[in-house]
């Protein structure tokens, strides 16, 4: 079994100490999607507007995050409650997005989110430290890749090509082993309202295979999972994902829930 350490979140990474800033205040009666319906079915509508995916510096949005020791098996949310905080994602421009913990383990710490929008599609670089178990050496993937394709409907589904490492001695013995990537992505059939609004649920799972030259373990795949509930011209309602900074007692296996409470989306 591998241990992972991270830098950071599934999709943000460089932490860095940062200056003290006031959380923006909850918006009370924040607009609604004046093309969602009640039952969701299948899909969340498109109604044909520009910013799919809004990235207008200035735009905020606020959650609460609980972190439980497991998903439901429906994957809506976390089995359980260890512990609870806040944060905010805050547009700095059109490349970055500064993501802000207030209280919990990580209070006052702030990570970064390398978001491009080109065409249809929104591109975040995601950036992981893996270690085996059995060596010090870190084994950095810097994957930029696809995270959502305009407009995110089911049966949707889209993979980044496998990227090879540069074969290394990544497990300290005489020999140069390989370390295999790669993104898969897709649309589930599965909507829900948050906050009133239509969120399509997007299943990520980053694939990383070992080939050791010993051939102990080779062939081996190891899948990181997790969920976003996208809301269309509105941001992401909801997210389910790994804990990757909480490795206690080996591989990390608690989960994260961030709620969306509110947001401001700059015109």
């Amino acid at each position: 079994m591998w241990r992972l350490a991270v830098l950071g979140s599934f999709t943000l990474f460089i932490v860095i100490q940062s200056c003290t800033k006031p959380l923006p205040p909850l918006d009370s009666n924040p607009p609604q999607c004046d093309t969602c319906s009640t039952p969701i079915t299948e899909y969340c509508p498109d109604n044909g507007r520009s910013g799919y995916f809004p990235n207008t510096p200035g735009s905020w949005w606020a959650y609460e995050v609980i972190k439980g020791s497991s998903l439901n098996g429906d994957t809506t949310g976390v089995r359980d409650t260890i512990t609870t905080w806040a944060e905010t994602t805050r547009v700095v421009n059109d490349s970055t997005w500064i993501n802000r913990y207030y209280g919990g383990p990580y209070n006052g710490y702030e990570d970064t989110f390398f978001v491009f929008i080109r065409g249809d599609s929104v591109i975040l670089n995601i950036k992981y430290n893996f270690k085996p178990p059995t060596d010090t050496t870190v084994i950095p993937i810097d994957l930029k890749a696809p995270f959502g394709i305009y407009p995110l409907i089911y049966p949707l589904r889209w993979d980044t090509p496998w990227d090879t490492l540069p074969p290394a001695n990544y497990i300290g013995g005489s020999q140069a082993d390989t370390i295999a990537y790669k993104l898969h992505a897709e649309v589930l059939n599965d909507t829900i309202a948050i906050m009133g609004m239509c969120a399509q649920r997007v299943k990520y799972e980053l694939n990383v295979k070992v080939v050791y030259a010993d051939g102990l373990g080779s062939g081996a795949t190891l899948k990181l999972p997790s969920y976003f509930f996208w809301i269309p011209y509105k941001g992401i309602g909801r997210r389910l994902e790994i804990d990757l900074r909480d490795t206690t007692g080996g591989f990390p296996t608690k989960w994260l829930q961030k709620e969306l409470k509110g947001y401001f989306i700059q015109p």
